[in-house]
């Protein structure tokens, strides 16, 4: 993968949560299975493509991205929950999401959030 690759943001900030549940509730069985894996293959190829960045980047490039984990602004954990804490987590980030996808910001995007929440009994 060449580093001229971006992901482009613009795509990922025209998809709003609300639009995603309201999908959810209207799909079939099968469609809500497609979306499901397009979700996750698409966590992937994300998780993916951030590899390669930091395999490519420079010494100067890892300091910095250490500094922004040191910071809190970078973000790796992996968390096992119980169904009660998984709701707390849930309503707390639903509000989250809603309140910074309501906001109009002109702010430049420099973070991707991902989360995922998935129970270790699929089905």
């Amino acid at each position: 993968m060449e580093k001229y690759y971006e992901i482009n943001l613009k795509i990922f900030n025209e998809v709003k949560n609300e639009h995603i549940m309201s999908a959810i509730g209207r799909a079939s069985v099968q469609d809500l299975k497609e979306l499901t894996i397009s979700f996750l293959l698409m966590n992937s190829l994300l998780s993916n493509v951030f590899a390669e960045q930091i395999r490519m980047a420079s010494d100067s490039e890892i300091e910095k991205f250490r500094k922004d984990m040191l910071n809190g602004y970078i973000l790796m954990s992996y968390l096992t929950l119980s169904q009660n804490s998984m709701g707390l987590l849930s309503k707390y980030f639903k509000q989250f999401i809603t309140n910074i996808e309501n906001q109009e910001s002109n702010e430049k995007e420099e973070y991707a959030l991902i989360l995922l929440s998935f129970p270790f009994e699929t089905v």
